[in-house]
């Protein structure tokens, strides 16, 4: 290169180097610029390698080299192959933007330097570069100028003055070890600064992931995994590797069921868990598809949260062994769509409009949409599903952790056609619209879906029509054991000697919701062995439980509680459970039972464990009946958990303080919900549910009591007294203390004694 020409180069770059620190201080230019280059080339490359299955030789290496630059924030950057000849070649130079910033003519000038060196080869072993190929170890010179392995030549040749260098080993894994192949450099840190360890560490990852990828570039006989490129794709882009092939990898069923097999075929998406009520992590090709990501979620009304990434064709594997084949079902948005064109008004709307007097249950937006709503429902996690006629507008809501929530408004129109459609799929009477009436789903003979649920579905007539309520009970739901039900370790360990003794009756009490059922199949799930004979009558069966004989109430052909117990008692029970208490004749056969060596489990609907001992004797049970049969109550109710992500302490005011029975004012810190939620909890601040209990066992003086026909208020006073009972305020207040729950669930849900 001549003198002069050299000179006019290094006096362009002190120039641009100079303009180039001053616009270092406009950081939102440079953020927002780097966005914009990275997509371009992230995203050609990453289309190129999902959709071709080959390497773009371009612009793989102009991505790594780039990712390289700006992560240690370099002033160059070489890659440097050694080839079959046995000299080591510049295959590529990238000089940063920042040393010609402001000037076309500078940028021109790095440009042609770029070109020269690619023609510069040297021999092997020479400067540091064939040091680092030889020995496949870094290399970090931090006075390059005056290192005794750097090769001057290159900076005579272009007029660029090396002053410190990193230099990694390009390697990939073979069979008797590593083949070392060539080398990744870069040159000057920005600012004058020494490259630090961490920018060594940077390198060494970007080589490691991007070594094959390189390799396979220059040398093409080199083998190259969907795996590896999914990885090499992953890492470039900073997500994480899913292996779908391993024995761990597990998806989400519940995911897959809501959504139809067209739409996860369509867009290759995997769900692999959920991240929030409405957030899901799925596994993709390529994640940088934004495109298909926004389309996905319109079409699904979910949010694509972390992306993981896996070759498309083992994707389209996985699809097609869980689907096999798949399904042409649409989704809620589209059925809510569909309907929308079915009646000739947009579904967003709840202005009355004129509808197609000819559409009724059986057609097809209006199938689609039952089931949609079924299993939207099923996978957010909903107990009930709530579909509200009212003036102007259909209501759809469902409830999730106790707390309705709406989901849905649909044109005024269809409730007629949908109801009906939801009392077919309960084998009700479509005609009649006048009196309530009772049924149960078995949604499976209605869905091309892997959901096994029922539904217990009730419906009434409303002011402005027919109202259905749907309790979902999932078949394949298992119970809990005690311990996870929110029993403090006092209630628990009485609890569980109640639940052992050999006769008896055993009660659970509170309003519909409550926990009661989850709480008797757990007690009975905790007694079971072989050697007991175990019958339930239950309306509904709301879980299988293995080895026990399970009975299903069917009221219109005389099976009622009361006759399913009159034939248990001829069957040789040991235990016994009674899905509710509703009346006289259930009542005496349950304290019969009770009292003739058996023992028995069942529910009431009273508000507190004294008021059962009440609501019995109106039912007109004998006091001394009660008080010999009644080994415990408990009653219970479920509150809703704290955010363990996002919860926010605080110091309690005196009222709260006072509730909460704190010894020391404002030297104890409390939580709360976090109004705005995180997205583990799906921006609620609350997630998940826990029982809070009163148990009331029955002792000599309660006995007394009640023999003396005792009001509820002195039963509650001697369980406390004479029996230690904790009353089910200070249970809530307790799970406050805790950081279990704050102190306005615990009121909205128990108020103070």
């Amino acid at each position: 290169m001549p003198s002069d020409e050299k000179e006019d180069f290094n006096s362009l770059f002190d120039d641009s180097l100079e303009g180039a620190l001053n616009e270092l201080g406009a950081s939102v230019i440079g953020e927002v610029e780097q966005f914009v280059d990275d997509k371009k080339l992230l995203d050609p490359l990453l289309r190129s390698l999902t959709s071709k299955k080959e390497l773009d030789r371009k612009e793989v290496i102009d991505m790594t080299m780039k990712r390289v630059v700006e992560s240690i924030q370099a002033q160059a950057i070489s890659l440097l192959v050694l080839e079959n000849d046995g000299n080591i070649h510049f295959k590529h130079v990238y000089y940063s933007k920042l040393l010609y910033a402001g000037s076309d003519q500078l940028k021109s000038a790095y440009e042609g330097k770029a070109e020269e060196l690619k023609s510069i080869s040297f021999p092997k072993g020479t400067g540091i570069a064939g040091k680092v190929i030889e020995s496949g170890e870094t290399y970090v010179a931090f006075d390059a100028q005056n290192d005794p392995n750097f090769y001057a030549g290159v900076d005579n040749d272009t007029g660029f003055v090396t002053k410190s260098m990193i230099t990694v080993a390009l390697k990939v894994r073979e069979k008797d070890g590593y083949d070392v192949f060539g080398a990744i450099q870069v040159l000057n840190k920005e600012g004058g600064s020494e490259f630090s360890n961490i920018d060594v560490g940077m390198l060494e990852e970007v080589a490691s992931y991007s070594s094959k990828a390189i390799k396979k570039i220059f040398f093409p006989d080199t083998e190259f995994t969907a795996n590896e490129l999914a990885k090499y794709k992953a890492r470039l882009t900073r997500n994480e590797f899913i292996d779908l092939d391993s024995d761990d990898f597990e998806h989400d069923t519940k995911l897959l069921e809501l959504i139809e097999p067209e739409i996860w075929n369509r867009y290759v998406f995997l769900p692999i868990e959920k991240e929030g009520q409405s957030i899901i992590a799925v596994a993709m090709a390529n994640p940088l598809d934004f495109q298909k990501r926004q389309d996905f979620e319109i079409k699904t009304d979910y949010k694509v949260g972390t992306v993981y990434v896996a070759p498309e064709e083992k994707i389209q594997a996985k699809l097609k062994e869980i689907f096999g084949g798949g399904s042409t079902d649409i989704d809620i948005g589209e059925a809510v769509e569909s309907v929308g064109q079915e009646y000739g008004t947009s579904t967003e709307t709840v202005e009355k409009v004129d509808v197609d007097r000819n559409a009724n249950e059986d057609s097809a937006p209006i199938i689609k949409l039952s089931n949609r709503i079924i299993e939207d429902a099923y996978v957010k996690g909903a107990s009930d599903i709530h579909v509200e006629p009212f003036e102007k507008y259909v209501l759809v809501r469902y409830r999730i952790d106790g707390m309705c929530k709406k989901i849905l408004e649909l044109p005024r129109d269809i409730v007629k056609p949908l109801i009906s459609r939801f009392k077919i799929m309960g084998e009700l009477d479509i005609a009649e619209r006048r009196r309530p009436q009772s049924g149960r789903i078995v949604f499976k003979k209605f869905t091309s879906t892997n959901i096994n649920i029922d539904l217990r579905i009730e419906v009434a007539p409303m002011n402005h029509g027919e109202k259905a309520c749907m309790r979902i009970l999932d078949k394949t739901k298992s119970t809990l054991p005690l311990p996870k039900l929110g029993f403090s370790e006092s209630n628990l360990t009485k609890y569980r000697e109640a639940i052992k003794v050999p006769f008896g009756m055993i009660l659970h009490v509170g309003p519909t919701g409550s926990g009661k059922s989850m709480t008797l199949y757990s007690a009975l799930g905790e007694r079971y062995s072989p050697e007991l004979n175990i019958h339930t009558a239950e309306d509904p069966i709301e879980y299988t439980l293995e080895g026990i004989n399970q009975m299903q109430m069917r009221p219109k052909a005389g099976v009622t509680f009361a006759s399913a117990l009159r034939s248990f008692l001829r069957m040789d029970p040991d235990i016994i459970l009674v899905g509710e208490i509703r009346d006289r004749e259930t009542a005496d056969i349950a304290v019969e039972a009770a009292l003739t060596g058996h023992l028995l489990f069942s529910t009431l609907h009273t508000n507190d464990a004294a008021g059962t001992v009440v609501r019995f004797t109106e039912m007109g049970v004998e006091p001394f009946m009660i008080s010999g049969s009644m080994v415990c109550v408990c009653a219970q109710r479920l509150m809703r958990k704290l955010c363990t992500e996002c919860r926010q302490a605080y110091e309690p005011t005196e009222r709260e303080a006072e509730l909460l029975e704190l010894d020391t004012y404002k030297t104890d810190t409390i939580f709360k919900a976090n109004p705005k939620g995180c997205d583990k909890c799906s921006n609620i601040g609350y997630k998940g549910r826990v029982g809070t209990h009163e148990l009331m066992v029955i002792n000599d003086a309660l006995r007394d009591a009640i023999n003396a026909d005792a009001t509820s208020d002195r039963l509650k006073e001697v369980a406390i007294q004479e029996g230690g009972m904790i009353s089910l305020h200070k249970d809530t207040m307790e799970k406050v203390r805790q950081g279990i729950t704050d102190i306005e669930e615990a009121l909205r849900v128990v108020q103070p004694d």
